[in-house]
């Protein structure tokens, strides 16, 4: 979907520094300034948060763009898992800019630029405060303050988090590609159904068996950091 402020929302976590969002000529700028030593991003979404959360738009859902409708989510079940190849993510972005501000008291100063899908769990109460979600943090490019410099997060790490400090979602972050050059644009494309896949398998054991994606969100993050970024487009590929 063009990024455009008619299809995308702007807002900002934790609003500190002179974050903003901006979009012009269909190029989205995001920067986030984090000085207190608490998480916090500069976002751009689509569709619903959980937990009674702001909405914006529906999600345009379908096996091509000619047949796409806006529905509430888009669906996977565990027991249909998609072929390898089948089904990409790819983006055009670009780190403008990272500094350093402040060590924070209980992590390293650290700072990611992704997308995230946030999906409800089987049929729970996405809008219920008791009930989790899980939010899927795709990243292109993430680093970490080492002391005297930045240090990239290498491409094919991942966490998982089953109830983080905002909240009592499920979290599980891949890093799917590195930072190449600083103020240059690079193109990641990944196989999103392998990741979606993967999400099924870490949560096997928490019964997770369908995934509704209900919120998509461009964003940077980050703490203790200040970072700039921008992104060309993002899509998604279904191949036939």
């Amino acid at each position: 979907m063009p990024l455009g402020f008619s299809n995308w929302k702007d807002t900002i976590w934790n609003e500190q520094g002179n974050s903003y969002v901006k979009i012009e000529n269909g190029i989205a700028d995001l920067f986030y300034n984090e000085k207190t030593g608490e998480w916090g991003a500069s976002i751009l979404f689509q569709g619903k948060y959980p937990h009674s959360g702001y909405r914006w738009r529906k999600l345009l859902v379908g096996e091509t763009l000619e047949n796409a409708e806006f529905q509430d989510c888009a669906i996977f079940l565990s027991k249909y898992p998609i072929e390898r190849g089948k089904y990409w993510l790819e983006a055009k972005w670009k780190l403008v800019e990272r500094k350093f501000n402040i060590n924070p008291l209980i992590d390293d100063a650290k700072g990611n630029v992704g997308i995230e899908f946030i999906a409800q769990i089987n049929d729970l109460n996405y809008d219920a405060d008791y009930c989790n979600c899980v939010r899927i943090a795709i990243v292109f490019c993430g680093f970490k303050w080492n002391g005297s410099d930045f240090e990239e997060i290498k491409k094919g790490e991942y966490w998982i988090q089953k109830g983080g400090l905002y909240d009592r979602d499920f979290h599980i972050t891949f890093f799917v590609d590195e930072l190449r050059e600083i103020g240059k644009w690079q193109a990641t494309k990944v196989d999103l159904g392998y990741y979606i896949n993967k999400v099924f398998e870490l949560l096997k054991d928490e019964g997770v068996e369908k995934l509704s994606i209900r919120l998509i969100q461009l964003y940077v993050e980050g703490v203790g950091v200040a970072l700039n970024a921008q992104f060309d487009y993002v899509r998604t590929i279904l191949n036939k």
